[in-house]
């Protein structure tokens, strides 16, 4: 994906990747995962990450 996005100059996120992994993650595992979305403003507040 990053390959795909450079070949045509245009920069994929941090987030997006994110987003990527927990959509496939859900998917495989649903009934295992759990997840909860911050914004900026609140991931920057209480250091939320991957855990």
């Amino acid at each position: 994906m990053l390959d795909k996005g450079r070949s045509i100059n245009c920069q994929i996120g941090e987030e997006t990747l994110t987003d990527l992994n927990i959509v496939e993650l859900k998917i495989r595992h649903s009934a295992e995962i759990c997840s909860i979305t911050f914004n900026k403003i609140d991931e920057g507040t209480n250091g939320a990450d991957w855990e």
